[in-house]
């Protein structure tokens, strides 16, 4: 659920992907990357475009 939301973060806002960890919950950037990439198959980066 928190990465569906970052998602439609990363999609509709133009907010960090550092910011939109902290937002739904994850202190650590690099954990919140690795999750996001095990759930989607990629990287935050790649939807943030």
């Amino acid at each position: 659920m928190r990465f569906e939301i970052a998602k439609r973060k990363l999609l509709t806002t133009d907010d960090t992907i550092e910011k939109i960890a902290l937002d739904i919950g994850f202190s650590d950037k690099s954990h919140f990357i690795k999750g996001f990439k095990k759930y989607f198959g990629v990287s935050p980066g790649c939807i943030h475009e």
